[in-house]
């Protein structure tokens, strides 16, 4: 609702009076269809960047004037980010990224991955994808982590607490602010010409491999996650860069 609303405003009040008008105008030179739909893809282009950043300005003064900065900060905007992007896709505007490019910020959101291997090793390599061995069907039962070339991980706990299926001593470790992931359930919606995600669920997030400071830690128990985490030294959450305050000449 709020996307949309932002984005009436937006036509309103600061699209340009040229893309505003109709073909019914003289000054709205439509010279065939391929024309038509040229411009008609201009302009929702243009109105989908603007009501971008207007969101994006919006959120950014909100949490100024709440006097938000640091991981706080950070965090807010890339939730708000992650929801405006839903929304916008929702209503059919074109964005300037994929979700596999839009991965490339730190993914500011928990997720897990159940797997085999101890943490002595999870903690000092990460997870790395194995590149020779692209079978979709032995990344399920394998203990190995990336067995068909991608890492899974899996948004809820109760989803990663069940791999690898054929290893009742798993482990489940916690990954925080690693960049290019891809969300499955947003690539398969929103994306459906791009990469094919076989052996993935909707609720799981694919990376091409997970650094070590990117882990936080280890579940000390896969189903409860009140028991605690047994913390990864080598973690380095995102520390986002420093907020400018805004110049009093309003540039």
């Amino acid at each position: 609702m709020f996307y949309r609303d932002l984005r009436e405003h937006v036509r309103e009040h600061e699209m340009p009076l040229k893309m505003r008008e109709t073909d019914d105008d003289d000054t709205w030179a439509w010279t065939g269809t391929d024309d038509a739909v040229e411009k008609e893809a201009e302009r929702a282009q243009w109105l989908a960047n603007r009501t971008w950043g207007r969101a994006i300005q919006i959120k950014q003064d909100h949490l100024r004037q709440q006097g938000v900065t640091g991981r706080a900060h950070a965090q807010s905007m890339w939730d708000w980010k992650d929801k405006l992007e839903r929304a916008a896709r929702d209503y059919g505007d074109p964005l300037p990224f994929l979700p596999e490019i839009a991965g490339r910020e730190p993914r500011m959101s928990e997720v897990y991955r159940g797997d085999g291997q101890p943490r002595e090793v999870i903690f000092t390599e990460g997870f790395q994808a194995w590149r020779d061995a692209p079978d979709a069907d032995r990344a399920l039962m394998d203990p190995r982590p990336g067995y068909d070339g991608r890492i899974y991980t899996a948004k809820e706990l109760e989803v990663a607490a069940l791999y690898p299926l054929d290893d009742p001593g798993r482990h489940v470790y916690v990954i925080e602010d690693a960049r290019n992931y891809t969300d499955i359930e947003d690539a398969r919606k929103y994306n459906p010409h791009g990469p094919r995600y076989e052996a993935g669920e909707a609720g799981e997030v694919v990376f091409p491999n997970v650094p070590p400071d990117k882990i936080k830690g280890e579940l000390r128990d896969p189903h409860d996650p009140s028991a605690g985490l047994i913390a990864n030294p080598n973690f380095k959450p995102y520390e986002p860069p420093p907020i400018r305050p805004p110049r009093e000449d309003g540039d």
